[in-house]
This record gives structure tokens, sequence and C-alpha cells, in this order.
């Protein structure tokens, strides 16, 4: 946005006051000629570029042309993965999924699909497409905190995405289960070398509740979260939850899981990050291309 600018006020000199003559005193002050204003103006102008404005084209650009975002959600079968994206989105992309029985699951090949919907949020548009893998692990041994299969295919997609690791059903686990899994992943993301995505430093300039939240969510890493479309009663609130017999699991209550950083971390705080890291990642991957073709041809 442009600056005001402010012009100073000329003070007149004292000196010259107390010697103005007794019947100048009650004269009216001369008003500012016409031309002298005009030309006041024109000296604004002059040291007026006006790129300040840029950060307002840019918006109006980009709020008329909307934006896109692609996720990808990897995971065995009934691990949540489609309930989380709704929750996370507030929108249905699976309506026409057709579900499958344990039996059908098991012999189920693994493929990738693609699902795009446009969503609409205070005039701004955002193109969604969510790429999914199923059947992606449903025939594996599940026992283990990261499976083979599980570095194998982050270690093939890491060069190439922002890998976000979940843990899923939160509601499943105790906090002290949430904290040791959570630990023991990071160790084992670190022990093979698998590149996630890494939160930018802040800079010196943010405010404290800006870095604190950032560090809050360095170390929520991986997500663990609780996905459900439902709607239920919790003291005198309706919420998005799920009901057990012994109480309710709020999904957005940040006491019961992590849903709310990943949603923050996703959508609002950390979204063109991850796509300007993305498209620095296209970049070099061509660049890399070009290079070994080049090589080739010599």
């Amino acid at each position: 946005m442009a600056e005001c600018a402010v012009a100073p006020v000329a003070m007149e000199d004292s000196d010259h006051e107390a010697g103005l003559h007794s019947d100048d005193q009650d004269s009216p002050p001369d008003s500012p000629e016409p031309n002298q204003e005009l030309h006041g103006e024109q000296d604004q102008d002059k040291e007026y570029v006006g790129f300040a404005t840029l950060p307002n084209q840019v918006h109006r650009k980009s709020v008329k042309k909307g934006f896109d975002f692609t996720l990808m959600v990897a995971g065995e079968s009934g691990l949540g993965k489609s309930t989380l994206v709704n929750s996370l989105f507030l929108t249905d992309l699976y309506k026409d999924r057709k579900l499958l029985n344990a039996e059908e699951r098991i012999t189920q090949t693994v493929e990738i699909t693609k699902h795009t919907v446009d969503i609409e949020e205070k005039g701004v548009k955002l193109k969604l497409t969510i790429v999914d893998t199923p059947g992606f692990g449903d025939a594996v041994n599940n026992t283990e905190w990261l499976r083979p299969l599980d570095v194998e295919f982050m270690k093939a997609l890491h060069e190439k995405v922002n890998i976000v690791p979940v843990l899923a059903k939160a509601d499943t686990l105790t906090p002290s289960e949430v904290k040791k899994k959570k630990l023991k992943i990071r160790e084992e993301i670190e022990q093979y070398g698998i590149k996630i995505y890494q939160f930018p430093d802040c800079d010196s300039d943010e405010d404290e509740e800006f870095k604190q939240q950032d560090q809050e969510l360095k170390e929520s890493i991986p997500f663990a979260v609780i996905g459900s479309n439902t709607v239920v009663e919790a003291k005198g609130k309706r919420v998005r939850g799920r009901l057990y017999p012994w109480g309710i699991v709020e999904v957005e209550n940040a006491a019961h899981c992590d849903f709310v950083k990943l949603r923050n971390m996703l959508v609002r705080t950390h979204m063109q990050d991850l796509k300007d890291l993305r498209r620095m990642q296209e970049m070099l991957q061509k660049i890399q291309e070009q290079m070994h073709t080049q090589k080739e041809a010599y």
C-alpha cells in the first residue's frame, strides 16, 4: 500500500511576530495562493514512483486467477485418509467412492487416483487436487514403526514432493503412546536419511507469538491427527468429533490431537512455501536432466 506523505508545517519566527505593527496584528494571515498548493502536490508526485502498489496488484491478479494446490495422501486402507482430507477442507471429495471389504482390500493392487474439486472461501478460489493411493500397504505387515515399504516409498518421493508425516487415528493411542511413537518415527526418518518438509526459519523481526507457533509446529512432527465429518454435542457446543462410550474426542481440540496444527500449516501459514519449494524442486530436476542429457551427448 502507498504510504501517506505528511507535509511539514512552517512556523513563523517569533521575533518577526513581535515586530509587527498593532494594526497588522488583528489582520488574518495570508492564505496560500492556489498556485502554491498546486506546486506542493506536484513536488510530492515527483517523489512518488508507484511501486508501493505492487502488493495490491499481485493480490488483485491472484484473487482473480485463483489458486491451485495438490496434496498426495498415502497409507493403507482404513487409516482415515479420506475423512482427514474432507475434514481439512470441509468438502466431500469421495462421495462416489466404492467401499471394499477386507478380502477385496488385500487383493487390490496399488493404483494412483486423482480427485479435483473447486472450492471458494471469502471470494478466494482454490482448485484442490487430491492424489490418492488405494491399496498402498494393505497386504504388508503393519507391526513396525516405519515399514520397509514406507521407507522406500518416502525415499522415492522425497526429492520430488514435500513430505509431511502424519500419525493417523491418534484417538486409539494414549498421550504417552503418541509421544513415544512420534519420537521413534523422527529417529527412524533421520536414520534412513528421509528428507521431510523443513519449516523455514523465522525472521528476526517476527513477533514472539509467531515464533512460538512455528516452534510448536516443528515439534509436532509427525502430526497426530483425528478426522471426522460428524458433528456431536460436547459441553453444550456442537463440534466435529468422535463419540465413544467413555467420552468425545474433538477434532479441533488441540488437547486431543494435532489436527488444527496440521491444517494451519498446510493451509493458513505454509501453503505458499510448500508451493514455492515444489517449483524449485521441479526446476532443479529439469536442470539435472538437461545436464545428464548433455553429458551423454558428449
